[in-house]
């Protein structure tokens, strides 16, 4: 089945989205101009912070890794792929810190 549109209805809904991506550009300039950081780049340096936390505290891994992943699986990924994701961002975190380290001395 194939939609049938009104040329002018058409035009008006280029139009607002032309607007709409205008608005998302300008929106998005003015949050880095002002320096106001976006939801993900909130939740990335949260993320950074737990993996960072993860990988002095060993014993804190096991209950927010549980956490974690049962908070995954709940968004419908399948848990051993969670895990492993998981594993590997929390040492590629570590990895990249003691490069950072070796670079201050």
């Amino acid at each position: 089945m194939t939609d049938v549109y009104d040329p002018s209805e058409l035009r008006q809904y280029r139009a607002r989205k032309r607007a709409q991506r205008r608005y998302q550009a300008d929106y998005r300039e003015r949050l880095k101009v002002d320096g106001i950081p976006e939801r993900d780049d909130v939740a990335a340096a949260a993320l950074r912070v737990v993996l960072r936390a993860l990988d002095r505290n060993p014993a804190a891994w096991e209950t927010l890794r549980v956490g974690l992943l049962n908070e995954i699986a709940r968004a419908g990924f399948t848990r051993a792929h969670a895990a492993e994701r998981l594993d590997a961002m929390v040492a590629r975190q570590a990895r990249q810190e003691a490069r950072e380290r070796g670079r201050k001395r």
